[in-house]
């Protein structure tokens, strides 16, 4: 889905669920989403204000972001964040994505 302009209104910063062994709760996402899309504008992953987004891989926040694409079939813009501790990690983060 190419964005055409920004998106106003609502943008929910999801909190990113995790399983107790430190990978992504993929059903927890899919009920999250579900909940918030008929509501919101946009949808915003990996937060640094909210659950673990600082403490994602680049290979996490790719699978955080599958995931939310399957789920949201293109009807809301996704946003991501990708800044890490470091430039490098960000390249990491970026390149992931």
């Amino acid at each position: 889905m190419a964005a055409t302009e920004s998106p106003r209104g609502l943008i929910v910063d999801l909190a990113t669920p995790m399983q107790p062994d430190g990978t992504l709760d993929g059903r927890s996402l899919g009920r999250l989403l579900d909940r918030v899309v008929g509501e919101c504008q946009a949808v915003f992953l990996a937060s640094p204000s909210l659950g673990e987004g600082p403490y994602l891989t680049g290979t996490m926040r790719a699978n955080l972001l599958n995931q939310a694409i399957v789920v949201l079939r293109g009807h809301k813009p996704i946003m991501i964040w990708i800044t890490g501790a470091s430039p490098a990690e960000t390249l990491e983060n970026l390149q992931a994505l």
